[in-house]
């Protein structure tokens, strides 16, 4: 058990950094005054990239540490972190993803719209779906 709470600090620690950047990602790309200044999407896609492949390790080694969970709480908290840090992993894949358009757009490339539109709703939903299990595993961490 104490192996699945330190990788649920992990997982705090890079929520906290996904959080950071999200934050960024709105106050330089999603305000008016950011039509008027010069944003660096490539440094914002690349920081994304490498939060992605952190979630992704993270996300790997949970898999691993549901597997040795003993008892229906233990397994019970292991399920919900493992889901809550795939659903992590996705966003964060979302976001670089939104963030890297926005990058070849900076380049002078298009932007397809629609596509980014349509990407912008995935990750809202993905944020939705993370939000869902952190509310759980709180539950669960608590009654611990």
């Amino acid at each position: 058990m104490e192996e699945l709470k330190h990788e649920a600090l992990v997982v705090n620690d890079l929520l906290t950094q996904y959080i950071n950047l999200h934050n960024h990602y709105l106050k330089s790309a999603g305000t008016f005054s950011s039509l008027f200044k010069k944003v660096d999407f490539a440094r914002l896609s690349g920081d994304a990239y490498l939060l992605f492949g952190k979630f992704q390790d993270e996300r790997n080694k949970l898999e691993e540490a549901k597997k040795k969970a003993q008892g229906d709480k233990e397994k019970e908290f292991a399920e919900c972190l493992f889901l809550y840090t795939k659903s992590l992993t996705e966003t964060a894949h979302l976001l670089f993803k939104l963030l890297h358009a926005l990058e070849e757009k900076a380049k002078g490339n298009k932007l397809n719209f629609g596509e980014h539109m349509e990407n912008d709703k995935k990750y809202q939903k993905s944020i939705e779906t993370y939000t869902k299990y952190g509310q759980k595993l709180n539950i669960l961490y608590s009654n611990l």
